[in-house]
Parts: structure tokens; C-alpha cells; sequence
């Protein structure tokens, strides 16, 4: 596999955590490395990036080594890898163009520009060097406001048909003229408006391949799904499992998650909806969060709108806590929520399975016990009146609709079938009959 060669322009600060990094990495376990983002992209390291030529104005570094330039004044990045080995390649002068910055002038040697006496090449010998080289993309490593150098080392990379980096905010790759000189060439140009995230990078793509694709934009999108029926908790355990999230060290704090995202609510539970997100590497699990409490309240607040009359709720928040109790309850969502209005206005107890599994967290073992029937607890619907003081997973829309939308009726009761449905009745003696038939008798 051949090498990333690159032609620099401007040894400044940067260009020296560059060449210290390529170097630095060398040598190193890529997968725990600190300080990338990435350890490979395709088929490529760091230490397969080649620095092949290099422009610079100032004297102190025009003539010299590569490996040497980096660190003569004015720079003053940290050195980490400060043992570089000569690199076979010289700084060439450049063209200064846009002059020194005014309030640079001023400054003592070491902490300004000092330009070398070498007169300052031709167009065509700028040309020639970066074709010369062997370069595949010409790095701008100006200091910030070289706008006329810029554009004019970008023509230099069309003239030489190699790929442009620009690394400073001079606006070349947003620019849709100097893109579209590019493109009639083939040639990736990047920088300005690069885009963050992860690209998908195929098994034997060259550089120049490998730079076009992050030119184009087309970032690789991860995908989380929060499911309906989830509890916060379970969440949490996602998030805490996906290494493509970023997440702070009290990331599982509920209080943060509520501060976050502005929350004035005592749970966390039911207020995110249920569905596909897709993300870019180094997204917050906060974003994905915000986005599905958004869209959760959206949901919420339009079915709201069009609830049938007479429902014994204060607010969409009561018909959230009920929906919440639905979803877990079973497919028949609108039958299911018609029984539970029917109590919740005759002052009857829900009696919900699911509040008990709720109430009792990490303790459910599979199996309802008689004790858990009679605890004294805030969830527990067989022991409470009314609902619950809050919801017990993630709602679909589809329950929200059916709390708000319930079949009329005159079941007061269900019982699990055994095959995912229910068998509904209108009556305590009919409901015991079907408890017998359906429970006891495949006990």
C-alpha cells in the first residue's frame, strides 16, 4: 500500500503537531492511543501520511530539514515528540502575498515572522515542486487572514492535479466556483466546510479516494433504537453499552439528565419516544434524548388535542401515566383502554401486572407473588386508588391514542389468553370463570 504523501504550506504550529504525530504514532498500540479521534481510516495509520515538500517564509526555517523547521521560531507548540529523524526533505520559499499581520509588526523575533531573503518563486516553480514531490494533496497551513495566498496555493493544486486541504477559514471549498474547478478535474477539495463524523471507508481505497469521499460529505450514521416498554434504567444500560455515544463520567445521573434538558418533572420515565435515531460518532447521549423528548411532547400534546370527551384525566400527562400502563399490558390497546377508563371513573383499582413489575424493580424475579399484591406502594395498582404518580416506560403513539381514544363498552376486566391476547368481561363472575379456564388450568 502506498503512502499519503503531502505537500505542506506553512510550518507553523499546526504543521508541527502534524509532523510530531505522524511520528509519535509510530510506534504506538493505534488502539490505545490517546489523542485520535481515529487510529485507522481504511486501510491507512497515521504514520502513513509522508510529508514530501514544504513552503515557508520565514528565514529561520526556509533551507532547512522538515523535521527541523517545525521547530525553529516563532512556534511555540508543545513538543511531544521533540527526536525527529531528517526527513530527506527541504522548505522551500514560498510566496508571502498577503504580508505580515499589523499587529505582528511589532512583536520581538522570536514571537513574529521573519521573512528570508530567498526571492520568492514563480508560479510554475511552486507548480513544479508539489508535481515533482509526488504529492496526492497540498495541505494550507497559513496563518489565519492569508486569504491571497490561499487562493493562491489552490490554483497551485489544480495546476499541479493534486487534492487541496484547506485548514483555515478562508472560504475556497464553500466557495461554488473554486469547487467547481475542482470537480472538472477530479480533484477532492476539503476544509471549510468539512464535515464531522465517521466515514465508510472501502478496503483498498487510495488517498486521493479516501479524501474525496470526506470532501463529498456523506458521513457514516450510526443508529440507536429506544423501544417501547423501556424504562429509563434500561435506557441508561443502553447508552452505557454503545462506545459511538459520548457520555460524560455521571452520565447516569437522572438529576443531570433532567437539568440537560430542562425538565420540571419528578421521573424520567415515558418522557422520550419510542423509535430509530440515527447519530454520528461523538454525538451526546443527550442529543439523542433531547430529540426523542422533543418529538415525545409533539406526539403528546397533538393527541391531547383530539381526545374524546368525558375522560377522567386533569391533563395529557394523567392519559401519559395510563398509556404507559397500556403498553405494557398487551396488542388490543384500545379494548385494554377502555376497561381502564371504565374503572378509573366507577373509583375501581386498575390492578395492573405490570405496575407491581414496576414497583418492584431489580426484585422481579418472573413471578407475581401474593405479597407483592398487597405491598404498600406507590405503583402498586392493586393497592393504590386512581393511577400511579408517574409513568412505567416508554409509550408509543399507538397507546397514547388508545388512553385517549378508548373503545366503548362494558368490560371491567381482561385476562392473558396465553397467546398474546386477552379475554375480556363485562362481569367479576364471567372474569373468574375465565381466570379458571385460561390460568389456573395451565398452571
Amino acid at each position: 500500500m502506498s503512502k499519503i504523501k503531502i505537500a505542506l504550506v506553512g510550518l507553523g504550529n499546526c504543521a508541527s503537531s502534524l509532523i510530531q504525530g505522524i511520528h509519535f504514532y509510530q510506534d504506538e498500540n493505534l488502539e490505545r492511543a490517546i489523542g485520535l479521534m481515529h487510529s485507522e481510516i481504511g486501510d491507512y495509520k497515521p504514520n502513513d501520511i509522508e510529508v514530501v515538500a514544504a513552503f515557508d517564509i520565514d528565514k529561520r526555517k526556509v533551507g532547512k530539514n522538515v523535521n527541523e523547521a517545525v521547530f525553529a521560531e516563532p512556534n511555540c507548540t508543545q513538543i511531544f515528540c521533540g527526536d525527529l529523524p531528517p526527513s530527506g526533505v527541504r522548505v522551500k520559499m514560498g510566496k508571502l502575498l498577503d504580508g505580515f499581520a499589523p499587529h505582528m509588526q511589532d512583536f520581538k523575533d522570536k514571537q513574529t515572522f521573519v521573512k528570508s531573503e530567498e526571492t520568492e518563486p514563480s508560479d510554475k516553480e511552486v507548480v513544479d515542486v508539489i508535481r515533482d514531490s509526488g504529492a496526492d494533496i497540498l495541505v494550507n497551513y497559513l496563518p489565519v487572514g492569508s486569504e491571497e495566498a490561499t487562493r493562491f496555493y489552490a490554483q497551485c493544486a489544480l495546476d499541479a492535479e493534486v487534492a487541496f486541504i484547506n485548514n483555515i477559514p478562508v472560504f475556497i471549498a464553500s466557495d461554488p466556483e473554486w469547487a467547481k474547478k475542482f470537480a472538472q478535474k477530479n480533484l477532492p477539495i476539503i476544509g471549510d466546510d468539512i464535515k464531522a463524523g465517521e466515514y465508510l471507508i472501502s478496503q483498498g481505497n487510495n488517498a486521493i479516494q479516501l479524501i474525496q469521499k470526506i470532501s463529498e460529505g456523506t458521513v457514516y450514521y450510526h443508529q440507536i433504537r429506544l423501544k417501547e416498554g423501556s424504562t429509563i434504567n434500561e435506557l441508561i444500560d443502553l447508552f452505557k453499552n454503545n462506545d459511538a455515544l459520548k457520555k460524560d463520567k455521571n452520565f447516569e445521573d437522572k438529576n443531570k439528565i433532567r437539568s440537560n434538558l430542562g425538565l420540571e418533572i419528578n421521573s424520567l420515565e415515558g418522557m422520550f419516544h419510542p423509535d430509530t435515531y440515527n447519530y454520528i460518532k461523538g454525538d451526546s447521549y443527550l442529543d439523542i434524548l433531547k430529540r426523542s423528548n422533543l418529538k415525545h411532547q409533539k406526539i403528546l400534546n397533538e393527541l391531547w388535542e383530539q381526545r374524546k370527551s368525558g375522560l377522567p384525566f386533569n391533563n395529557s400527562y394523567e392519559a401519559l401515566i395510563l398509556a404507559s400502563i397500556i403498553e405494557k399490558e398487551g396488542t388490543e390497546k384500545k379494548q385494554i383502554a377502555g376497561v381502564f377508563v371504565r374503572r378509573l371513573k366507577l373509583k375501581m383499582k386498575l390492578q395492573s401486572d405490570p405496575t407491581i413489575i414496576f414497583a418492584l424493580g431489580d426484585e422481579y424475579d418472573g413471578d407475581i407473588k401474593s405479597s407483592h399484591i398487597k405491598m404498600k406502594h406507590p405503583y402498586n395498582t392493586y393497592y393504590i386508588q386512581g393511577l400511579p404518580p408517574g409513568p412505567i416506560s416508554l409509550v408509543s403513539e399507538s397507546s397514547i391514542e388508545a388512553a385517549l381514544n378508548p373503545e366503548e363498552g362494558n368490560s371491567l376486566f381482561f385476562v392473558s389468553k396465553g397467546d398474546g391476547t386477552h379475554y375480556f368481561s363485562d362481569t367479576l363472575e364471567e372474569h373468574n370463570q375465565a381466570v379458571q379456564r385460561f390460568l389456573l388450568n395451565r398452571q
